[in-house]
């Protein structure tokens, strides 16, 4: 007579097998998640330093960038972000000048910068050089630091978190 199904131990082989696998791809998947999150931030940054760029160029006019916190917080722009156009020229961001705003930064991710404000000139070249950096609260894991050069190039590299 043939049997069918599977026995107990079989069973139980199985599912000790599947825990180990599991045990062994959570930790590594776990980092990996936290990698994709800070090339997701640091992108999202690189695309509002172009755009701001290129509405500067577009309008002929001056447009900045700041940090929703002017704070001198371990997580200045990881508050989140505006990309503006002056209409009154006092280089502040007033109610009602804003062209873009962005959100704060995903959790356990901080974003830093040694200041708070750029501008892009209408001929796209930024007001000064700067660099930002976008790291994880995982030391193990490699940052990322956005630069942008005052002809208003803006790149990312691989860094080192503290």
């Amino acid at each position: 007579m043939k049997q069918k199904g599977i026995t107990l131990i079989e069973l139980l082989l199985t599912v000790v097998v599947l825990a180990i696998v599991v045990g062994i791809a959570v930790p590594s998947f776990d980092s990996t998640i936290k990698r994709n999150s800070i090339v997701s931030n640091a992108n999202q940054l690189i695309g509002a330093l172009n755009f701001a760029r290129v509405e500067a160029t577009k309008r002929g006019a001056s447009v900045y960038i700041a940090s929703t916190n002017s704070a001198q917080s371990n997580n200045r722009w990881g508050q989140g972000y505006v990309v503006y156009l002056d209409a009154d020229n006092d280089a502040t961001y007033d109610a009602g000048e804003e062209l873009r705003l962005y959100k704060g930064v995903s959790s356990g991710i901080t974003l830093n910068g040694a200041s708070t404000q750029l501008r892009f000139r209408p001929s796209g070249f930024a007001s000064a050089a700067m660099s930002l950096k976008v790291c994880s609260s995982d030391t193990k894991i490699a940052g990322q630091t956005i630069s942008i050069s005052l002809a208003g190039r803006v790149s990312g590299s691989s860094t080192t978190c503290p």
